[in-house]
């Protein structure tokens, strides 16, 4: 099986293409991975601007799901399918992802996966390291958030255990839980 993934969910406009693998401890075989950054377009903003990434990933999209496919010398007819990132993420960059996914599934007459963006983080440790112990417990910190304003969040709930962990040095955590209606605990003094 061959697999185009595009994603688009912030400021990354990439692709790669995997292969399953026959044998050996990881079940994918990545045969391409291209990666467009705006690091240096947003720096001047000091954080993404939702707007500017989502006009980038137009002008940069055709280019590196060409390059992907042209480094795992692959064609839109080997494809077995196209799989894009469908959320969470900036809506405006999402849309342009999906929109082009499907697009491009469509006349290739491939299937179309969604992923989400978060359990794609997590299925990376399977695709990269093989088999793993199960259950477990993974926490994912996904963003360009700096490590002090995350409080920890642990199947949708904020965790003020895990979030003793990382000391807050602001109260962007606190402000998201309080709006989605869950319950911050500050580590530090109980409130």
């Amino acid at each position: 099986m061959l697999l185009l993934g595009i994603e688009t969910s912030c400021d990354e406009t990439a692709a790669a293409v995997v292969e399953a693998a026959t044998g050996g401890a990881s079940p994918w075989h990545l045969r391409s991975s291209i990666v467009a950054s705006q690091i240096d377009l947003h720096r001047e903003w000091g954080g993404v601007v939702p707007e500017i990434a989502s006009r980038q990933h137009v002008r940069d999209i055709c280019g590196v799901v060409e390059t992907a496919l042209g480094e795992a010398a692959a064609t839109w007819t080997s494809l077995d399918a196209v799989a894009v990132t469908q959320g969470p993420g900036l809506i405006g960059s999402l849309l342009v992802g999906v929109s082009f996914a499907k697009t491009a599934a469509w006349a290739a007459g491939k299937p179309l996966i969604a992923v989400n963006h978060l359990a794609g983080h997590i299925e990376s440790l399977w695709l990269q390291n093989g088999d793993l112990p199960t259950p477990a417990v993974v926490l994912v910190v996904s963003g360009g958030q700096p490590i002090g304003n995350i409080r920890g969040a642990v199947n949708g709930r904020c965790a003020p255990r895990v979030a003793g962990a990382f000391p807050a040095r602001s109260t962007a955590a606190h402000r998201y839980c309080s709006r989605s209606s869950l319950k911050v605990t500050n580590a530090s003094n109980g409130r």
